[in-house]
C-alpha cells in the first residue's frame, strides 16, 4: 500500500486533497465518456435515467411509505 507512506512525506490534508480529487477527476471522465456515448448512439438513451426511477432499498425503502 502506498497511503501510509505517502501520508507521512506529504502529510493527512495534502494526502487527502489528492484522494478527493482523483475520485472526483474519475468520475468526471466516467460521465463525459457516459454523456458522448448517448449522443453518438453508443450507449442506450437509458443510461441517461438509470439513476432516478429506482425504487428504493433499504432502509429507505421502508422510511418512504
Amino acid at each position: 500500500m502506498l497511503a501510509p507512506p505517502a501520508e507521512l512525506r506529504f502529510g493527512a490534508v495534502r494526502s487527502a486533497q489528492v484522494f478527493l480529487l482523483g475520485h472526483i477527476g474519475a468520475t468526471l471522465l466516467v460521465v463525459a465518456g457516459l454523456w458522448m456515448g448517448v449522443e453518438a448512439g453508443w450507449v442506450l438513451a437509458s443510461v441517461r435515467w438509470a439513476g432516478r426511477r429506482r425504487q428504493p432499498t433499504g432502509l429507505s425503502r421502508w422510511s418512504a411509505r
